[in-house]
């Protein structure tokens, strides 16, 4: 089972929850921006919740399923529509093989996760699927998707239930405005008074 982009998005890549321990070596983890609702998408979809999910930022791709597929996305509300139909956030949907999942204005929020059911099959470097653009390694041939691209995935048997969501209680709350909590990270001490 795969995916195919047809049209690529303006930054569409493979992500999961980073590469960790390897920053010693001048590797940045590069993982999900939104980690919560990657990881929030993948449960939903029966995964792993560090399995590779796509993230996109609008505008968002267009992708077509080459067979029929159980997805999630999460995140950013970039207005999706599977053949022309609305659907929504944060919820088990069942795509048919040859439907087309688009994306028509951001609504709300940056970045936009689609988990498959049995998650995205692509290479692993230094332990994840993630995608680094500076190293070009890891994820999709190491480089943001391109329309043409196929993912493969390989959807459980049984399958998720269909329509099960995520409870309102648990969701991030995105807004215009956030408050950006900073903490002394290892660079610290490198940053000037200013």
């Amino acid at each position: 089972m795969s995916i195919e982009v047809k049209k690529p998005g303006i930054l569409t890549t493979v992500r999961d929850a980073g590469r960790v321990g390897f920053r010693r070596f001048g590797v940045n983890p590069t993982g999900a921006m939104d980690p919560l609702a990657a990881r929030i998408a993948n449960i939903l979809a029966g995964n792993d919740d560090n399995s590779a999910v796509i993230e996109a930022h609008f505008p968002a791709p267009e992708i077509r399923f080459i067979a029929d597929t159980t997805f999630v996305l999460a995140g950013a509300d970039f207005a999706p529509h599977l053949d022309g139909n609305a659907i929504r956030n944060w919820r088990t949907h069942r795509a048919e093989a040859g439907s087309t999942l688009a994306f028509r204005a951001k609504i709300a929020g940056n970045r936009c996760y689609i988990a498959a059911a049995g998650g995205f099959r692509v290479p692993r470097w230094l332990n994840s699927s993630t995608t680094s653009l500076a190293a070009a390694a890891g994820g999709f041939r190491g480089r943001k998707l391109a329309s043409g691209d196929i993912i493969e995935n390989c959807e459980p048997d049984p399958r998720p239930a269909l329509g099960i969501a995520a409870a309102p209680s648990i969701l991030p709350r995105y807004h215009d405005f956030p408050t950006v909590r900073i903490t002394a990270g290892p660079e610290f001490d490198r940053l000037a008074k200013d």
